[in-house]
């Protein structure tokens, strides 16, 4: 299996397994959908499916015929191609406003959910709802901890040795 993308030198992992960067090539034994992760700085992360279908000569009986009585190598070998898309600048008044609105649903006990991303097979869904929880989290600080083994519990440090004294 060999992966490209346009620009080269992206991040390739598939089924959640980083593998390396483009252009790769690596080895596959198993047919059957493999679901890839394409990332690059300055660049949108790509994540993508591709189905890979055996050969008609995998199929049985013919695999045994390929496989054991043929006197050739067989290679099935299969191509990848991404193509990047550059990240787009955010303007700041819209950042700075998603962030007031984060905190003011976190004040009131609200969760917004980041702007939902098209995803091919999706349902579309409403993209800045907001889900109220069970029950609000409390602002509490946390308690203070000594740890184990501090300086306060261990007392004087001693050399290592025999031990003296009763």
């Amino acid at each position: 299996m060999t992966i490209r993308s346009d620009p080269p030198g992206a991040m390739i992992a598939v089924d959640q397994r980083e593998l390396g960067t483009t252009p790769l090539s690596v080895p596959f034994t198993y047919y059957g959908t493999r679901n890839f992760v394409v990332t690059k700085d300055d660049h949108e992360t790509v994540m993508a499916s591709r189905t890979f279908r055996p050969p008609w000569y995998e199929y049985p009986p013919l695999d045994f015929i390929a496989e054991n009585l043929w006197p050739f190598e067989i290679r099935d070998e299969r191509l990848i191609e991404f193509q990047l898309t550059p990240k787009a600048n955010v303007a700041p008044e819209p950042l700075i406003g998603r962030a007031q609105d984060l905190r003011a649903g976190s004040r009131s006990g609200l969760v917004t959910p980041l702007p939902s991303v098209a995803v091919p097979g999706d349902a579309p869904g409403p993209a800045n709802a907001s889900v109220p929880l069970s029950r609000p989290f409390p602002p509490s600080p946390l308690p203070s901890v000594t740890p184990r083994g501090s300086a306060e519990t261990r007392g004087p440090i001693r050399p290592p040795g025999p031990p003296t004294g009763p």
